[in-house]
């Protein structure tokens, strides 16, 4: 014979025998443990999942807004141009610049060039304000010259278009090699923005 049911049977044999009072009061304390339990292990991280469902929900429907919101020109720019970093400091917006222009020319299979950086100037006041704040963006610019093909420079200023570190080619100028006229001579100038502080 098991010993389960007459345990059980016991055990409600002594349940039955207390006070109503004592049934009660012991009901109370099973039905709060329950409740503290099922609160910590059950309720509680269904509350923080609801809510960090709900705060998804709230920021898919402000992407909504703010995509539907956007002009043809914005989008158009964000699908030619990609994203677009906040700007970094002035050193390692030169540094991040002359590195890619490094690494991008050796891919492309040029490997004797000049890079030197010259001056862009600061943009007007105002630039960037929700990047920057009230600080200045500055243009960091490098400029160097190549020999290339036809072929290779449309691949090669792709690249350099499409570097994270470079936000724009400035300037380029293409010319005829004089002494081999299977291949051109290019000068580019290109420009990554920093974050210059408060200077004027």
């Amino acid at each position: 014979m098991s010993t389960a049911p007459a345990t059980k049977h016991v055990l409600l044999n002594r349940f039955l025998s207390m006070s109503p009072l004592m049934r009660f009061a012991l009901i109370g304390i099973m039905a709060l443990a329950l409740w503290l339990f099922l609160d910590d292990y059950c309720w509680t991280p269904a509350r923080n999942w609801s809510d960090q469902s709900a705060q998804i929900e709230r920021d898919l429907d402000r992407c909504n807004e703010l995509r539907a919101s956007l002009g043809d020109a914005a989008k158009n720019g964000a699908i030619t141009y990609g994203k677009v970093a906040i700007p970094t400091d002035v050193p390692t917006t030169r540094e991040g610049l002359s590195k890619s222009v490094d690494e991008i020319l050796r891919k492309n299979g040029v490997a004797k060039f000049g890079y030197e950086e010259v001056g862009g100037g600061k943009m007007q006041s105002g630039a960037f304000t929700k990047s920057v704040g009230s600080n200045r963006v500055e243009r960091c610019r490098g400029k160097f010259q190549v020999e290339t093909t036809a072929e290779i420079l449309p691949k090669l200023t792709r690249d350099l278009e499409q570097s994270d570190s470079i936000d724009a080619i400035a300037s380029i100028t293409i010319r005829r090699n004089k002494e081999d006229k299977a291949k051109l001579t290019v000068d580019l100038v290109v420009e990554g923005w920093a974050n210059a502080g408060g200077s004027k």
